[in-house]
C-alpha cells in the first residue's frame, strides 16, 4: 500500500501471493518497483511466463520460495517465480545489485538446487531443514 500522508489518503493498494504465501522480504527498487521473497507452501501462486520455476514442487517439506517484482506504475507483476526441490527451501535475505541482478540468501534441504561452475561449494552435504 502505499499512503499519502501529507493529505491522508491511499494511493496505490493491491492484493497479491498466493492463500499459502509468507513474504520474508521486500526491496523497494530506485525505480519505485517492489521486490518481495518468501515463502510458498502449496500451489497457486501466480508466476509470469518467463520463471525459473514455473510449478511449485511438491516435496516431503512442502516449502518453496518464490521471488516475485512488481511495478507499482504502472501496477504489474513484472517476474514472479518459483524456487525449489524436493525438500524445504528458503529465501531469508536478498539483495539489488549492479545491473539489475539480485544477491539471494537462504537455505535448502533440497540436494537438486542449482549451483553454477565456480561456486564455493557444490555439493550437498546436509538435510537438515
Amino acid at each position: 500500500m502505499e499512503l499519502n500522508v501529507y493529505e491522508p489518503s491511499v494511493i496505490y493498494s493491491t492484493f497479491w501471493g498466493a492463500t499459502t504465501c509468507d513474504p520474508t522480504g521486500i526491496v523497494l527498487a530506485d525505480d519505485g518497483s517492489l521486490w518481495i521473497s518468501g515463502r510458498v507452501f502449496l500451489s497457486g501462486l501466480a508466476v509470469t511466463p518467463d520463471a525459473f520455476q514455473s510449478e511449485f514442487s511438491e516435496g516431503a517439506a512442502g516449502v518453496d520460495a518464490f521471488l516475485s517484482h512488481i511495478g507499482l506504475h504502472p501496477p504489474a507483476s513484472l517476474y514472479t517465480t518459483y524456487m525449489g526441490g524436493e525438500s524445504r527451501d528458503e529465501i531469508s535475505a536478498f539483495q539489488l545489485v549492479e545491473d539489475g541482478r539480485l544477491a539471494l540468501y537462504g537455505s535448502t534441504g533440497s540436494s537438486e538446487w542449482p549451483t553454477t561452475f565456480g561456486a564455493y561449494d557444490t555439493i550437498f552435504v546436509c538435510n537438515n531443514l
